[in-house]
């Protein structure tokens, strides 16, 4: 197998991989190895068939799957088709249960959802109608697509946002309104750090390194917090939620207001 080849292969993988929440620990043990081991076999060392064939079942995928991957390109971006952005914007469920499917079986959804067998099958063959899963050769489930399309601006996008934003919205007004009220309080331990709004006026390529650093950050945290989940026990730990926003906008945009009138608008008596 060529070096270029090899390359391929192994890209495509560790994107799987990551697709699939899947760490080299995670490889490591199917494979019965060390972590260093499974670090060189995807990075300088040969990949052999019987440890590639190993990682394809950990990931879900055959050779002819992989072989497709290799030829659609990691670069290659796929987006909704109008129909299924359509069927998607006006069925929010739908679109739910497609998105977990990139990391969750059906099996797995149905447990955590507490689906009936007649709902997943719904939920399958509907999906499977708008030509958005596809059945393996090993009759297994998986998206149409490498990872989950852009939503784009249309109606799908707006949808969606609209809906996360407002989600996050209720749950930071009901656990973090009554900690900036009783901050000094000991009867909670959320603190008011939690939540801030601020706006600054800096070059584009200052705001442009502060989301790097910030996007570093919180990769960091998520990989400890990995660690963490697997590692310490459950009635040690605590679930973080972290809504991230940030906009970088012109000095004369009317949005703005809606920020700095957060308390009132200032008006004449």
């Amino acid at each position: 197998m060529s070096d270029y080849k090899s390359n391929q292969i192994k890209s495509v993988l560790k994107d799987l991989l990551k697709q699939k929440k899947l760490s080299y620990l995670d490889v490591a043990d199917q494979l019965e190895c060390s972590v260093p081991t499974i670090k060189r076999i995807l990075g300088p060392e040969e990949l052999s068939l019987p440890r590639l064939l190993l990682i394809c079942e950990l990931v879900d995928i055959d050779l002819g799957d992989l072989q497709s991957l290799i030829n659609i390109g990691k670069k290659e971006t796929k987006n909704f088709t109008p129909k299924q952005e359509e069927f998607l914007a006006k069925n929010s469920h739908f679109l739910a249960y497609f998105i977990a499917l990139f990391s969750e079986s059906p099996e797995k959804i149905a447990q955590k959802n507490g689906l009936t067998d007649r709902s997943t099958d719904k939920y399958l063959l509907i999906l499977e109608k708008y030509e958005l899963i596809k059945v393996t050769s090993k009759f297994k489930v998986k998206p149409s697509f490498n990872e989950v399309p852009r939503l784009g601006n249309g109606a799908l996008g707006r949808t969606y946002f609209r809906s996360l934003i407002k989600a996050g919205s209720d749950f930071f007004v009901s656990e973090i309104s009554e900690a900036m009220q009783n901050f000094d309080s000991k009867k909670t331990d959320i603190t008011p750090q939690g939540l801030g709004i601020q706006a600054a006026k800096c070059t584009k390529a200052s705001y442009t390194q502060f989301i790097k650093e910030q996007n570093k950050a919180k990769d960091a945290f998520i990989k400890l917090a990995g660690y963490e989940e697997k590692t310490i026990p459950e009635s040690d730990l605590s679930l973080a939620v972290i809504l991230d926003a940030h906009a970088c906008v012109s000095l004369d945009n009317q949005n703005i207001a809606l920020i700095e009138n957060t308390f009132g608008k200032i008006k004449n008596l």
